[in-house]
C-alpha cells in the first residue's frame, strides 16, 4: 500500500512539474512596462537621430551655398517632418515657415514646393489646436494651389479645403458658422465640376462629394 501511495504521490507530482512546464509563463508586468519604456526611449532616440541628420545636412548646405540656397526647402521639408514625428510642432512650424520663404525667394511667390511645406505646417498647427492659424495656411494654400495645379490635381484639392470648412465650422474657428458652410458648398461644386471635367460624369471620383 505504502508503495501504492508513494508512487502516487510521484506521479501526481511529476504530472504538476509537467502542467507547470507546459503552462506559458504569466507576463511579470513591472518587466512589460520597462520594456515598453525602453521600446519608446528607443523609437524617441531613432526620431532624433534623423533630427540631428537633416540638421547637419542643412548647416552643410548653407555653409556651400548660403542661407537662400534652393535646395535648402527640400532639407527644411524633410526637418520639418521629423520633428513633427517627435511631436515638436512648434519647432516643425518654424522650419516649414522657413522654408515656405526661401522656395518664394528662389521660386516666386506661388510654386509647387510651397506645397507640402504650407501642408506639413498647417497639420503641426491643427495639432496644437492653433485653428486660426492652419484656417490662414489653408487660405494662402489654396491661392498657392490656384495658380500651380494642373487640371488632374484641382479637384483633389478642392475636396480637401471643402473638408477643411467643415472642419473649421465644427470647431467653431469663426463668428459666422453659416458663412463657413456656404463655402464649404462652393468648394464640392467647384470640385464636381473639375472631376467632371477631367474624368466625366461616370468617374468614382464624383462620389465623395455628393456625401
Amino acid at each position: 500500500v505504502c508503495a501504492g501511495v508513494l508512487l502516487s504521490a510521484s506521479v501526481a507530482v511529476r504530472a504538476q512539474e509537467e502542467a507547470a512546464a507546459a503552462a506559458p509563463e504569466r507576463a511579470d508586468p513591472v518587466l512589460a512596462a520597462e520594456e515598453q519604456l525602453q521600446s519608446e526611449a528607443a523609437a524617441r532616440e531613432a526620431l532624433m537621430l534623423d533630427v540631428r541628420a537633416y540638421q547637419r545636412q542643412i548647416e552643410a548646405l548653407e555653409n556651400r551655398e548660403g542661407a537662400f540656397s534652393a535646395g535648402l526647402s527640400e532639407e527644411l521639408l524633410g526637418l520639418g517632418l521629423a520633428l513633427q514625428r517627435n511631436g515638436d510642432h512648434l519647432g516643425a512650424i518654424e522650419v516649414f515657415k522657413r522654408g515656405v520663404h526661401i522656395s518664394r525667394i528662389n521660386e516666386g511667390l506661388y510654386s509647387q514646393r510651397q506645397l507640402s511645406l504650407l501642408q506639413g505646417e498647417i497639420a503641426s498647427h491643427i495639432a496644437m489646436g492653433s485653428f486660426e492659424e492652419a484656417d490662414e495656411r489653408q487660405r494662402y494654400l489654396y491661392r498657392v494651389q490656384a495658380q500651380t495645379l494642373s487640371e488632374q490635381s484641382r479637384g483633389q484639392a478642392l475636396m480637401q479645403h471643402a473638408l477643411w470648412q467643415r472642419q473649421a465650422y465644427e470647431v467653431g474657428v469663426d463668428e459666422e458658422p453659416f458663412a463657413r458652410l456656404n463655402r464649404m458648398w462652393s468648394l464640392y461644386r467647384l470640385a464636381l465640376t473639375e472631376t467632371v471635367k477631367v474624368e466625366g460624369e461616370s468617374s468614382s471620383a464624383l462620389l465623395p462629394p455628393l456625401y
